[in-house]
């Protein structure tokens, strides 16, 4: 317990007595003691601690006090959310030095005793005491001691009076030298006395005022009349000026009992005061350091009933490190579906301590560790969406945010279908184009579109695209009858009179000039046979006899005519498969693992992380990857591929040469990839690998 029983014995008459003496004292003002100051890292926080204390020498009251905090040199105050407030259950150790008067109008005995019981017994055990006494001599300081009962038995028992003049202003100016440099422990001086200034010179009172406060010392004095007389005025003004407090007993009808309760209450004040201590929490993030990396903050008490007071502190200052931004570049292709959006983070706070917030159109969308964020265009609106990544401490405080926000473009994505006689299959419609058709898409229910376009184009030819018609939405869906598709397509291209490869699409085009489609489907490739044209009826031919003067050789020259053409065709037939395989992805979605494709040129590595399903290479801005001005280069060189679950490259034309591994493919091959592949298109070298793996030095086989 805090509180001996010989201290509750003598608590009424106590209250009494200082009830009568505190009658006499005038108000004294209010004190905010900031007495050290240190910095955590982990908390990116300045943390002051701070002693509150009221006009009347009790402590202030936290419930009606705000406190404020403004750094030296700055306009205005530190924002409320930026400081925390927390009070402390049990202050932390301090050390303080006792100066006792034994002059000889001086109740000493009494004195000793209240100091043991009162004092002594109700500090920390980790506190540190020491002891000067004064007559008119001073003596030395005692040891500083945490063992309060060996103190009171060394130094308080047996203490004798001494007549003569007395040195109390020498005596404080010694206390205030005898404390060890610790800046970050309190100190403090208990002055319990009668005595004033009389004949002999001593230490002025604003010499000892200044030492105080360079040193963060407070002062506080207990005095009182007996057949001497203090300067109640100038221990006052010492007091205050040095964040203390003088409690003053001036009865004048007093005894040696009555001084010693008296000076027992206000010992029980002293204690309460020193236990009032709060802990201010200062977000480093608005402060600025100084040269010397330290930032003086202003700590002010603010009340309704009263002035402001304030006390200012020195605080080191470590200015943290915190960096974010986008590893994933989607490039301009409209976002059709969903993808993954990934950032590199790092905080010298530790990633236990900070989270990675996303935003879309400034609006918040994931808080937490996660460094990917799933972009999910098919539940959104068309049209531009801006996408930024802040990194936040666990108090939302914002540490750094991405340099640059990415601007995407959502494009709702259509399934389109036909209702015909013709069968839809992977590679596109077969059968037979010509009769009617109905032509459907449908999007996303919950998204609202204008009307749909269905057009058609010959294969490879988009700039040719024609419109078949338009239609518009319900409920999600659209759809457009002809009667007659084969003739449509050959109206409006007069070469498809003699077949051809076709191919169908549907878009929502953008109400505003130059922007990309609202939305728009996968084409649908078809191949359409020449026009039937009616030919006459031959004539009857009449068969000439067989010349039995052929030689043996013309058969076998027409066997190899016939093999070469079936291989023509053969290659043919394979080109326009893989044709096919490139435009045309088929319904598996894009595997777990993110690969990449590190493109090395002129010295400088370039990551592109494969988020799509087709994606191309070549000369030229129309290309996903766009590789070089090499000559040695087509601008429809190659394609990497997602198809069937697994990932392959082909090239694009038929005169194409890609080097795979050291080996050279020319035209159209599918090329499987597994795990880490090197391709060398002209002078160009691309790594293919897993975005997991971020030093591909090792894996490089080509001499650059």
């Amino acid at each position: 317990m805090r509180f001996t029983r010989a201290a509750a014995a003598v608590l009424i008459p106590v209250l009494l007595l200082v009830g009568v003496a505190s009658a006499q004292q005038t108000e004294q003002p209010a004190v905010v003691f900031a007495y050290a100051c240190s910095f955590e890292r982990s908390e990116n926080q300045a943390v002051a601690r701070v002693a509150l204390q009221s006009e009347t020498g009790r402590p202030m009251a936290q419930d009606v006090t705000l406190l404020q905090v403004q750094q030296r040199g700055q306009t205005a105050p530190l924002s409320r959310d930026d400081v925390i407030v927390e009070p402390q259950a049990e202050r932390p150790p301090l050390r303080l030095v006792i100066v006792l008067d034994i002059t000889d109008t001086v109740p000493l005995v009494e004195l000793t005793a209240v100091l043991s019981e009162s004092l002594l017994a109700e500090l920390l055990p980790e506190d540190e005491v020491a002891l000067i006494t004064f007559g008119d001599t001073v003596a030395p300081v005692t040891p500083f001691t945490a063992n309060k009962q060996q103190f009171a038995d060394d130094y308080l028992t047996g203490l004798r009076v001494t007549p003569g003049d007395n040195r109390l202003y020498d005596a404080i100016a010694a206390a205030l030298d005898s404390f060890p440099f610790a800046p970050e422990t309190r100190r403090a001086v208990l002055v319990i006395t009668d005595s004033g200034r009389r004949v002999l010179e001593q230490t002025p009172s604003a010499a000892i005022i200044a030492q105080a406060r360079q040193d963060k010392t407070q002062i506080y004095n207990i005095a009182f009349v007996s057949r001497d007389q203090p300067d109640i005025e100038e221990l006052t003004t010492i007091s205050t000026e040095a964040g203390g407090y003088t409690w003053y007993y001036g009865e004048a009808n007093n005894t040696r009992a009555s001084i010693a309760l008296a000076v027992q209450g206000y010992i029980g004040q002293f204690v309460r005061v020193l236990d009032s201590e709060v802990i201010v929490r200062v977000s480093a993030l608005n402060l600025i350091p100084d040269s010397a990396s330290r930032a003086t903050l202003e700590i002010s008490a603010l009340r309704d009933d009263a002035s402001p007071v304030s006390d200012q502190v020195a605080c080191p200052i470590e200015v943290l490190q915190h960096e974010i931004a986008f590893i994933t570049d989607p490039g301009g292709a409209p976002v059709t579906g969903r993808i993954d959006i990934g950032v590199n983070a790092r905080s010298d706070l530790g990633r236990d301590r900070t989270r990675i917030v996303f935003r879309v159109n400034d609006e918040v969308v994931q808080t937490s560790n996660a460094s990917v964020y799933t972009f999910d265009a098919t539940q959104l609106q068309p049209g531009f969406y801006t996408i930024e990544a802040e990194l936040w401490d666990n108090a939302n405080n914002t540490l750094a945010r991405t340099p640059s926000a990415l601007r995407l473009y959502v494009q709702q994505p259509l399934q389109f279908t036909v209702d015909t006689d013709m069968q839809v299959t992977q590679g596109g419609l077969e059968g037979q184009v010509s009769g009617p058709t109905t032509l459907i898409v449908s999007g996303s229910a919950g998204i609202v579109l204008p009307d749909v376009e269905f057009r058609a184009a010959p294969v490879g030819e988009p700039d040719r695209s024609q419109i078949l018609g338009t239609a518009p939405f319900v409920d999600g869906k659209a759809s457009l009858q002809i009667a007659d598709l084969a003739a449509e397509l050959r109206r409006l291209f007069p070469e498809a009179a003699n077949g051809g490869s076709y191919e169908l699409s549907a878009r929502v085009p953008s109400p505003s000039a130059g922007s990309p489609a609202l939305a728009g489907s996968n084409p649908l490739p078809l191949e359409l046979e020449p026009a039937v044209i009616p030919t006459p009826t031959p004539a009857r031919v009449v068969p000439r006899p067989p010349n039995w003067r052929v030689t043996l050789g013309v058969p076998l020259i027409v066997l190899l005519v016939a093999l070469l053409l079936n291989l023509l065709l053969l290659r043919a037939i394979r080109r326009r498969r893989i044709q096919r395989v490139i435009l045309y992805p088929d319904t598996i979605d894009l595997g777990p693992q993110l690969m990449t494709l590190t493109v090395l040129r002129d010295g400088v590595r370039q990551a592109h992380p494969l988020t799509k399903k087709t994606v191309t290479i070549g000369r030229g801005s129309s290309n996903d990857i766009n590789i070089s001005d090499d000559a040695n280069v087509s601008r429809q060189h190659g394609a990497i591929l997602w198809r069937k679950g697994e990932w392959w490259y082909s090239n694009r034309k038929s005169n194409a040469l890609t080097r795979i591994d050291g080996k050279a493919r020319r035209g159209f091959y599918l090329h499987r990839l597994d795990g880490v592949t090197e391709f060398q298109i002209g002078d160009v070298v691309m790594i293919f690998h897993s975005s997991a793996q971020q030093d591909i030095a090792d894996f490089i086989k080509t001499d650059l």
